[in-house]
């Protein structure tokens, strides 16, 4: 619950831990004015000052702290938001001042969301440029160790096409069964492995609650890649002379 009585505050997930206080607890906060005691109601998450900070009513703060008009803001929502442009330019000719639009964040998030789509698109590419060696690599021996019994699948009349499917379908087989293990691995490990980042920037408590289609969609790629790649190696076995293929 939040701090509705001048004696009331809220403290973060943090401060709770570090005070080794609960909800009902009785704590001593200073100010630039004064010291005074307030009860605990509510424990809430917020990542300003690396997550130590807390939360008290207008009247609550006049008891410890000097009330300039300067640190209070007044936030209005409008029922146009698109238009908050027009109305920010029209209150600063009118009245002047600094009229500041709040998106709900602090500045630095898209900065760091930027970041972090180009890192994804990254981990992409790069993550397409293994699959590409590996499988070429693989291929490659896989290709060179059937010669002969390629030879002998052509013979009895497997055409290059049906061949090739089948080669490509193995990688798309192990690959599904790795993108599984993945998933279900994405699906138990990313709440505790993000979490546990996002406490060292002031986030007590992550919880992601993952979209199945984001989830399932690297799977799916990285075994359409594996699929994709191996079928354009197995373009080989058209080239292969059968007289060769079929030669002791």
């Amino acid at each position: 619950m939040t701090c509705t009585a001048d004696n009331e505050i809220v403290i973060t997930e943090f401060m709770a831990q570090d005070q080794q206080a609960e909800i009902g607890d009785t704590v001593s906060v200073g100010g630039d004015a004064g010291e005074a005691e307030y009860v605990i109601t509510g424990i809430y998450q917020c990542a300003n000052e690396m997550g130590a900070n807390l939360g008290m009513s207008r009247e609550g703060y006049r008891k410890i702290g000097r009330d300039e008009p300067r640190i209070w803001c007044h936030p209005f929502f409008l029922e146009e938001p698109e238009k908050k442009g027009e109305v920010k330019e029209l209150l600063e000719g009118r009245y002047g001042g600094d009229v500041h639009i709040h998106e709900n964040t602090w500045p630095g998030l898209f900065g760091i969301i930027r970041v972090m789509r180009i890192a994804l698109l990254v981990m992409y590419v790069m993550a397409a440029l293994f699959i590409l060696v590996t499988t070429v690599m693989t291929g490659s021996r896989i290709l060179a160790a059937e010669q002969k019994d390629l030879g002998i699948y052509k013979a009895v009349g497997f055409s290059a096409g049906q061949l090739r499917r089948s080669f490509a379908m193995r990688f798309m087989v192990v690959s599904l069964i790795g993108a599984a293990a993945g998933i279900v691995l994405a699906f138990a490990a990313t709440d505790p492995l993000v979490g546990a980042v996002m406490k060292l920037a002031g986030i007590s408590n992550f919880t992601s609650h993952p979209d199945i289609r984001a989830m399932l969609f690297p799977g799916v790629l990285v075994a359409g890649l594996f699929t994709g790649f191996s079928w354009i190696l197995s373009g080989r076995i058209k080239r292969m002379d059968m007289t060769v293929l079929i030669s002791e």
